[in-house]
């Protein structure tokens, strides 16, 4: 889930609703109730990247492939990348701090 909380919006949510084929949830550095923003449209890629990929093939190496691709990531602007998982603490985080992924 979601939650969005800000000076405009207070409460707004997003969650996984797999009834309506939804097994992910992408949030970008926009807010998720506009259109993505011209000149930042990451959100566009991160919803072809996932759904190109299926639920079984969601593993921590995949999803790292999906934070690592253009315009995903962005040289220069990209400080880190985290991939982890919630329910199994052993899945490792990766962390880039160059330019270069």
């Amino acid at each position: 889930m979601v939650l969005t909380k800000g000076s405009t919006k207070d409460g707004l949510t997003k969650q996984i609703n797999e009834d309506n084929g939804g097994w992910y949830v992408v949030q970008a550095n926009d807010d998720h109730w506009e259109p993505p923003p011209k000149h930042d449209n990451r959100r566009t890629m991160a919803f072809k990247l996932m759904n190109d990929m299926s639920k079984a093939q969601c593993t921590a190496d995949n999803m790292y492939e999906v934070m690592k691709a253009k315009p995903l990531y962005q040289s220069g602007l990209t400080i880190y990348t985290v991939v982890m998982s919630a329910a199994k603490s052993d899945i490792y985080a990766t962390t880039i701090y160059s330019d270069d992924p």
